[in-house]
């Protein structure tokens, strides 16, 4: 057993067990006792192949054998064989920030020659860096950001994408990911106690912050003011398969709302560089159609759906109307409401309480401009911080791999255990 080292040492004493019963079968495998001087006997051994009794004796049958090795297995089972000196894998995990400001300029006086880099790609360089310096080739790297399908990407960058910064996304809640081996990449330091971190720092940048009426309110800095200049107009989409429509109520709800909001109806969104825009799309589903009332705000309505809406997009996400069995029929999320509604009668109670409802929820959820970003999140972020998380082997890992031979062992073990028995039998 040389190379190899015992996770749980007291279990080589099981490897005993095997010896001891094959010393047993041999001490009680004696051969049958006969009656001698028979007529019969004689002839049976004359016919027969002759057979001392000390083969007979000195013979061990295949079933314990089988029994024998089970044992053997079982034993190192117990103990644990590892290969002495092997490194096992580490577990990385990036967690990157999807906040809004991790799309602005990166400014630092310190470093001007990175002029024209994000924040987000300042502390992602460096948090890759790193990685490509410390991660071995055996190890794992698990990439991580709120509202998005975790990635195993390696030490390589995830798709410009996955990476990019989302509206109204805030940062994660760091604390949840405060573990050995995590990196955090963000411009603002948190605290942690045992994960690294990457922050890009930077100053402060000036821009727009929000849309008001037909106007941009920019910060210079210091103070808030409107911009001169007008936006161009909203757009809304409507997104209706094909045989379907919006019920009547909710279209010319969508229009009015439209009109007073100066945006117009298009087949298509643009860009958004320079324009409000929001998509509004129907989930007609398949099967018969169902019907349920619902209410919100101090309205109420009989609803017809065939299938709901299912589980939710990641956050951020509004479950915003539900059937009273709590089936999601209207859920939102950022320049997106989405519904489950083939059908719906008129509101019942009062008018404006239904208008002011559904304009609220289109207020929420429209997308800004693409530059426009929230004061809080243009702030000064402070200092670049590089904390290099400490080493670590995945203990989880580790366990899995040393798990995995140990249930080969043992199932090995059962398979031989019940081949010998069956043969004694």
């Amino acid at each position: 057993m040389s190379g190899f080292e015992w996770a749980r040492p007291t279990g080589v004493w099981a490897l005993l067990a095997p010896l001891v019963l094959l010393v047993l079968l041999r001490l009680f495998n004696r051969p049958p006792e006969r009656v001698t001087g028979t007529l019969a006997l004689w002839r049976e051994v004359t016919e027969g192949v002759p057979r001392s009794a000390r083969s007979v004796r000195r013979s061990i049958p295949l079933w314990g054998w089988l029994c024998a090795l089970a044992l053997f297995f079982g034993g190192l089972a117990l103990a644990g064989p590892r290969r002495d000196g092997a490194v096992p894998p580490v577990r990385w995990r990036v967690v990157i920030d999807p906040s809004p400001s991790m799309g602005l300029p990166w400014k630092d006086a310190a470093e001007p020659a990175a002029d024209g880099r994000t924040r987000g790609e300042v502390a992602l360089a460096r948090a890759v860096s790193w990685l490509r310096s410390n991660v071995q080739e055996q190890d794992r790297v698990h990439w991580v950001s709120p509202g998005r399908e975790p990635r195993n990407a390696g030490t390589d960058e995830p798709p410009a994408g996955w990476l990019a910064p989302r509206p109204f996304a805030g940062a994660p809640d760091w604390e949840l990911f405060d573990e050995p081996g995590t990196l955090f990449v963000t411009d603002r330091a948190p605290t942690s106690d045992h994960a690294g971190v990457f922050a890009s720092g930077g100053a402060a940048v000036p821009g727009a912050v929000g849309v008001a009426g037909m106007a941009l309110v920019e910060w210079d800095g210091a103070v808030l003011r409107t911009a001169a200049g007008v936006l161009q107009p909203g757009e809304v989409e409507l997104v209706e398969p094909p045989g379907t429509s919006l019920p009547v109520v909710l279209r010319r709800l969508v229009e009015v709302w439209a009109e007073v909001r100066g945006f117009r109806l298009v087949a298509e969104l643009g860009d958004g560089a320079d324009r409000e825009r929001l998509q509004i799309e129907l989930v007609a589903g398949v099967g018969p159609v169902a019907s349920t009332r619902v209410e919100r705000d101090g309205w109420s309505s009989v609803a017809g759906f065939r299938t709901g809406l299912g589980a939710g997009p990641a956050q951020p996400s509004d479950t915003w109307l539900t059937t009273p069995a709590g089936e999601a029929l209207v859920r939102a999320s950022p320049g997106t409401v989405r519904l489950a509604l083939i059908e719906l009668a008129e509101p019942e109670g009062d008018p404006a309480a239904f208008a002011l409802s559904w304009g609220r929820l289109f207020d929420r959820w429209r997308l800004p401009p693409t530059n426009v970003v929230p004061l809080e999140e243009r702030a000064d972020a402070g200092p670049a911080v590089t904390r290099p998380p400490g080493f670590q082997p995945s203990e989880e890992g580790a366990a899995a791999a040393a798990d995995e031979v140990d249930a080969w062992l043992a199932a090995l073990a059962g398979v031989l255990a019940l081949a010998g028995l069956s043969l004694r039998r």
